[in-house]
């Protein structure tokens, strides 16, 4: 270990040791942990202590590096900028500065960073599929540092959430027991936030029923492509989730390809099933029924075919997509109306085994503190905050009398959000005052934000039928709190990027019909030789000590 970083581990038992004679003379102090309060006096004293506030208190400044989205550049310049971040800054004795990498340049911004060791206090990025080794190995260099014992003495907001929910804390664990970042939660009663859909006047006009099947969307596809002359009839962005494979039964992008079957982990692109989604996809490429630009198509394109009428079906999601073509789509085409479609079955009946699910949580979007910090303890009560029903309100709804007013126990959000005077839509108008339709550290569980934010009948429809098979992608897909060791992220990393990257190829060359499927034995042995059977056998490994945490 470097000067910089013993320097840094001396630090950090300092604030630790620190933290521990603090806690031993507060512990009748009010903030103390324990579980939420509901009562609001006996809550704002305990956030007051989590967020650090004290009038004779001097200022703490942190440093805090994370991705600002693309979209919510277009409105605010730096986080510092959004209106529930100034609250905290002014109420709070911590003055969190942002810094964000340029877009389009985070995994290399990152990987700098961490070759430099010039830490900021708080990186907000996905250590546990982005560092090497993951957040273990991250713990043993020196770069990130534990919060059990943090947590446990200085979060009692966060401590409480995940005492009373084992299932979430069991997430942001490591095999060994460890907390490795302050979490970004949802515990929503809405399930999935995207899934297929289908223009329904188009459908009506020609006396089509929504479609349930596999060949039921290769019907309706090919009776509008002759109607209608469409040029790509069913069109999604490149590696989106695609709900035809899932109709099969496999996973093929998401979660790399893996999944399981009653505990035993599975890769998709090895199945007997994936060579029949490849000989359907095939035969829809050839048919002018599959969008020609399936593999490259990114999101101002896709914008552009919906948008020109040349797409009957889309993957997409509830807000950003369905929220803002409809309304867009009606200024040409009065009918316009696009819907959402039960996700697809091979037959009548059937239930989907995968769906775009919710994830409880967001590893990406989690903070973790870093051995530069010589605040943890006021960090940690910085970001407690956002579990309290205070921080969750602020964080949801901004602030009360700018962006939303209570209308007896429930907040509504006023026409700055509802009907922005600068014409910003809600989502957009929503991202200049609070971090609340993107995940971010915190928790979101409050669904008078979303009965909101999904204002379309279209929208309120969609909620209920993309999320009635959740249960079954809980009992299918892998968890997201997996964790390798330090040796297992080794050896995935060189295996995936093989993996991977042979498969998206093949994947696309068999489509196109640049590969027959005559040969798919021969991909299945290439991928026996790229040495799938081990990638399998490291991910069974982590859902088996994952099961047993």
């Amino acid at each position: 270990m470097g000067m910089k970083n013993r320097n840094r581990a001396l630090r950090m038992a300092s604030a630790l040791l620190m933290a521990t004679a603090i806690a031993g003379c507060s512990s009748n102090n009010d903030a103390g942990p324990g579980t939420r309060d509901s009562n609001h006096g006996n809550n704002a004293a305990s956030n007051a202590a989590s967020s650090g506030q004290g009038d004779n208190q001097q200022a703490i400044a942190l440093t805090y590096w994370a991705p600002l989205p693309a979209d919510v550049g277009t409105v605010v310049k730096n986080f510092n900028e959004i209106t529930m971040y100034k609250v905290r800054n002014e109420e709070s004795h911590v003055n969190v500065k942002f810094e964000h990498p340029a877009a389009g340049s985070e995994d290399e911004q990152f990987n700098l960073m961490m070759a430099s060791q010039e830490l900021p206090d708080v990186i907000e990025y996905d250590f546990l599929n982005k560092y090497p080794g993951g957040p273990d190995k991250a713990i043993e260099d020196g770069v990130i540092i534990p919060l059990n014992d943090l947590i446990d003495e200085y979060a009692p907001n966060l401590k409480s959430y995940l005492e009373e929910h084992p299932d979430h804390a069991k997430e942001i664990k490591t095999d060994s027991g460890t907390i490795y970042n302050i979490p970004s939660l949802s515990d929503s009663t809405y399930r999935s936030f995207g899934g297929p859909m289908m223009r329904k006047d188009w459908l009506d006009e020609y006396h089509l029923s929504l479609p349930e099947t596999v060949d039921d969307w290769e019907n309706i596809l090919t009776v509008l492509k002759q109607e209608k002359g469409l040029d790509a009839p069913y069109a999604k962005l490149q590696w989106m989730p695609d709900v035809f494979a899932w109709a099969y039964g496999i996973q093929v992008f998401d979660d790399q390809g893996f999944y399981q079957n009653n505990g035993t982990v599975l890769y998709g692109p090895m199945q007997p099933e994936y060579k029949a989604y490849l000989t359907r996809m095939h035969s829809w490429y050839e048919d002018g029924l599959l969008d020609p630009d399936f593999s490259t198509i990114d999101q101002k394109t896709m914008d552009a075919k919906v948008l020109q009428e040349e797409a009957a079906g889309i993957y997409g999601y509830i807000g950003g997509g369905m929220g803002q073509y409809n309304p867009a789509g009606k200024e040409k085409n009065e009918n316009f109306n696009l819907v959402a479609v039960q996700y697809p079955v091979l037959k009548q009946g059937d239930e989907p085994q995968f769906i775009n699910a919710a994830a409880i949580y967001q590893p990406g979007n989690s903070a973790y503190l870093t051995s530069a910090n010589e605040n943890p303890v006021e960090t940690v009560q910085w970001f407690d905050y956002w579990f309290s029903e205070e921080g969750q309100l602020l964080k949801s709804f901004g602030v009360e009398g700018q962006t939303y007013t209570m209308v007896g126990d429930y907040p509504t959000y006023t026409d700055e959000i509802l009907d922005n005077p600068e014409g910003l839509s809600i989502a957009l108008a929503m991202s200049k005052h609070m971090r609340t339709n993107k995940p971010a550290p915190g928790i979101q569980n409050l669904p008078a934000y979303l009965e909101q934010y999904y204002q379309m009948d279209q929208q309120k429809e969609a909620v209920q039928i993309f999320g009635k098979y959740a249960d079954n992608n809980v009992q299918n897909a892998l968890p997201k709190g997996l964790v390798p060791t330090a040796d297992e992220a080794k050896e995935m990393a060189k295996l995936n990027a093989n993996i991977q990257t042979y498969v998206k190829e093949m994947y696309t060359k068999f489509i196109m019909g640049a590969e027959s499927l005559d040969r798919f034995d021969e991909y299945l042995a290439t991928l026996n030789q790229l040495d799938v059977d081990r990638l399998t056998e490291l991910k069974q490994n982590q859902l088996d000590r994952y099961q047993v945490r």
